[in-house]
């Protein structure tokens, strides 16, 4: 299943509704919740789809959303990546 977010197209494979349901049971909890495993174990495509239902389901704007994929070699390269990110997200959307 493809989902459209910020303009562009965005695989979100085969729903796993026991996986989404956990995911939207700690998001509703309010507090800052990571999802970890292995590289390539299957981490993004529940989130995608966590993102699809956010924009498609409960109408959350899709610039309210942002997504950090840690694997870019680019933020390893800064000093404080996160603070990075944010002043950027901030500054862009």
């Amino acid at each position: 299943m493809h989902s459209s977010w910020s303009g562009r197209d965005v695989e979100t494979g085969v729903r796993r509704e026991r996986y989404l349901a956990k995911i939207k049971k700690y998001c509703a909890s309010g507090e800052i919740v990571v999802l970890s495993g292995v590289r390539r174990s299957g981490k993004t495509i529940p989130l995608y789809q966590m993102i699809r239902d956010l924009i498609h389901t409960q109408g959350v704007d899709p610039r309210s959303i942002l997504f950090v994929n840690c694997d870019v070699p680019a933020l390893a390269r800064l000093d404080h990546p996160l603070e990075t990110v944010l002043d950027t997200y901030r500054t862009e959307v």
